[in-house]
């Protein structure tokens, strides 16, 4: 994923299919997950995406590499705004 293309959101607006072959060793796989699942922490736009679509977030956190939550010792006061589309995924709704 080094030479991939940067994109401008985690997660498109293509609908999953879950279609597909299995991986042949899933290791690697689990390895980014898990990793992703920590980066949650400092990123929480990410969360809902980190078990949707692997390729797609490596693609977006390497678009936006300067983005974050800094945590300083210290009073914290976080806003956060969402565009929700519950129903429209037929896998995960």
């Amino acid at each position: 994923m080094e030479g991939c293309k940067p994109c401008a959101t985690p997660l498109g607006i293509a609908k999953l299919d879950h279609i597909g072959g299995l991986l042949s060793d899933p290791k690697e796989y689990r390895s980014i997950v898990g990793a992703l699942q920590y980066l949650t922490w400092t990123r929480p736009d990410l969360s809902f995406v980190v078990n949707q679509a692997v390729k797609c977030i490596l693609r977006f956190l390497k678009g936006s590499v300067d983005q974050g939550i800094w945590f300083k010792k210290g009073s914290l006061q976080l806003t956060a705004f969402s565009d929700v589309d519950w129903a429209g995924c037929v896998f995960d709704r």
